[in-house]
């Protein structure tokens, strides 16, 4: 993490908050992500998440977003696309509902947001035929720097070009395994 907690317990108010197939992937013709739903619900249910903290679809908007993110949370996921500095107005980010109106997560938004978790997973896809990098060092600031320096613990994320599907398997898989080996559900 950007901040060091060597002595600090971190103590964070909600289990899980999950953000999920954004609607109205109009704009940049980028495909729904119907696997994503069932991933964040299925990691909800393993982690103990209450419904509310479950942003789908049109609840999946930069303001419900923000609204939530008033709390901290000891584990974050964001199901959606990932978006490369050459995709869209030379910003990096993920895309969350109605970007058309706006309603996209830069890196910078990431920072100002504050977002206090333990753990921040990317389960980002990164379709085919796509330009640039989200993750490259020399970029700045990336992604996962981002999360980093506004307040996250750490971060999981892929630096390759994925399918939403294997993502969905990848990441339920991560905290399945977590549950079990380490006693989560405790």
């Amino acid at each position: 993490p950007f901040y060091g907690y060597e002595n600090e317990t971190r103590v964070y108010d909600k289990k899980f908050l999950g953000l999920a197939n954004p609607s109205n992937f109009s704009y940049p013709n980028l495909p729904s992500l119907p696997s994503t739903e069932k991933e964040i619900l299925r990691i909800g249910l393993t982690l103990g998440a209450k419904q509310e903290d479950l942003l789908i679809n049109e609840n999946a908007s930069y303001k419900n977003l923000k609204n939530k993110l008033s709390k901290s949370y000891e584990k974050i996921v964001f199901a959606t696309h990932a978006i490369s500095s050459n995709d869209l107005n030379d910003s990096q980010g993920l895309i969350i509902s109605d970007p058309s109106n706006n309603d996209f997560l830069s890196a910078v938004d990431i920072i100002n947001l504050g977002i206090r978790a333990e753990l921040v997973v990317l389960s980002s896809c990164y379709p085919s035929r796509r330009k640039g990098s989200l993750f490259r060092i020399e970029d700045a600031p990336t992604l996962t720097k981002a999360f980093l320096v506004s307040g996250t613990n750490s971060v999981v994320s892929c630096t390759w070009e994925i399918d939403s599907i294997i993502s969905s398997r990848i990441t339920e898989s991560f905290f399945e395994t977590m549950w079990k080996d380490n006693g989560i559900h405790k």
